[in-house]
């Protein structure tokens, strides 16, 4: 009997992500997004209100070293929990042009992947093949550790 790991593929413009489900929270629609504070990184794309306090939301491909996406209809909002402790709140959120699926990861369609020499190494604990795509699985401290450098203390 092959072992299955339930994890969370979450859609970027030329790229995917790989995390455990208790790693999203949820998602929702993007819907109106507070604009990012002056001065703040290109890949800060702004505030989310979500109970009553304020998730930054973050472009991982501009983190990643590529341009922003763009917001569009399709536009969803992936909350993370960030499981630390350096961030106000402890969550952050994803803009991703479409819906993340739950998917199963086996031993038969996992495959080891290379790094791009676009990836900040930093950002990515490593690259996947799942079947005939490839993702990404982000490093969360490291995410947390940038957004608590460029946001301003609470």
């Amino acid at each position: 009997m092959s072992q299955a790991l339930y994890s969370i593929l979450i859609p970027l413009r030329e790229d995917a992500l790989i995390l455990p489900n208790s790693a999203v929270s949820e998602v929702t629609v993007q819907e109106t997004l507070e604009p990012p504070d002056e001065g703040s990184p290109p890949w800060m794309m702004g505030w989310y209100a979500l109970a009553e306090r304020r998730v930054p939301v973050i472009a991982f491909e501009a983190l990643n070293g590529a341009k922003p996406p763009a917001l569009g209809r399709r536009t969803r909002l992936t909350i993370i929990n960030s499981f630390g402790t350096r961030i106000h709140g402890s969550q952050f959120a994803l803009l991703t042009p479409g819906h993340p699926q739950l998917i199963s990861l086996t031993p038969e369609v996992v495959r080891a992947a290379a790094l791009r020499p676009t990836d900040r190494a930093e950002l990515l604990l490593s690259r996947l093949r799942v079947g005939d795509r490839q993702a990404a699985i982000p490093d969360l401290e490291a995410i947390e550790g940038a957004l608590a450098a460029s946001l301003p203390v609470v």
